[in-house]
């Protein structure tokens, strides 16, 4: 499919699904399923250029909240809302230091485990008064 770009440069409504489904990682028929459309329908807006539906489009962004709503009606700014980009940007970050607590604290456990039996041992082993 040729991409047909608008006076701006930009995409067309069509092409802007198309990047949305490779953004979605999977096969054009899991991404209608995902917004609850016919594979008919999506492949009419795909290969056909037909404009999508109100419906479709409210589907796309229902489901997909982290789609910028100007990027997919208008094709200006970025696929991806900022705010959500960076917000996951944080999240992982934050994730990340939460495993690496919880392995500092695994650690820390196993070794308070080891004293307490080594205590243990100890107690039973003094001679009883």
């Amino acid at each position: 499919m040729t991409k047909i770009a608008n006076k701006e440069g930009e995409l067309n409504i069509n092409d802007r699904y198309q990047e949305l489904i490779k953004w979605h990682g999977h096969s054009a028929a899991a991404f209608a399923k995902e917004i609850d459309i016919t594979r008919g329908a999506l492949a009419s807006i795909l290969n056909r250029g037909s404009e999508p539906s109100y419906s479709t489009i409210k589907a796309t962004l229902s489901r997909f909240k982290e789609i910028s709503t100007s990027w997919l009606m208008e094709g200006t700014g970025e696929m991806l809302k900022v705010e959500n980009a960076l917000k996951i940007e944080e999240e992982n970050e934050v994730l990340q230091i939460l495993r690496d607590q919880l392995r500092v604290k695994d650690q820390q456990i196993l070794k308070y485990s080891e004293n307490i039996s080594q205590m243990l041992s100890l107690l039973n082993m003094k001679p009883k008064a």
